[in-house]
């Protein structure tokens, strides 16, 4: 029927609906790949993301992923907790003056967490 696959770059191109969409219309997203709602970096961004995540909130719901998300935390803090009590002053590394000749290894530091930043929102 007509409005039933409905491409979201319509959506996109007004910000509203051009073509009559019911409620049993699916949504697809092949417009752009690393704009995906479930992405996590794409959803806040676009209008279509918070829609898909309330629906998926109402049909299948986020249940499944609360165990790994939480793992995932407790993980986290762990490190945290265990960097911190083994290196208490290690914020004052910090603070320190480089030295001349670790400039250009602090640059080539630098540059590969931004190139790892960049990949990380490039691939999926």
């Amino acid at each position: 029927p007509l409005g039933y696959q409905m491409d979201a770059s319509y959506y996109y191109l007004k910000l509203k609906w051009r073509v009559p969409c019911g409620p049993n219309s699916v949504i697809t997203f092949p417009s752009a790949p690393s704009l995906k709602p479930w992405y996590w970096w794409s959803w806040p961004v676009l209008p279509l993301g918070i829609v898909w995540h309330k629906q998926r909130i109402k049909t299948v719901g986020y249940g499944a992923e609360i165990p790994v998300v939480l793992i995932e935390s407790a993980l986290y803090l762990l490190v945290l907790v265990v960097t911190r009590f083994s290196r208490p002053n290690i914020t004052k590394l910090c603070y320190k003056q480089p030295e001349k000749n670790f400039i250009w290894l602090q640059t080539m530091v630098k540059m590969a967490a931004v190139w790892s930043m960049l990949a990380a929102y490039m691939v999926p």
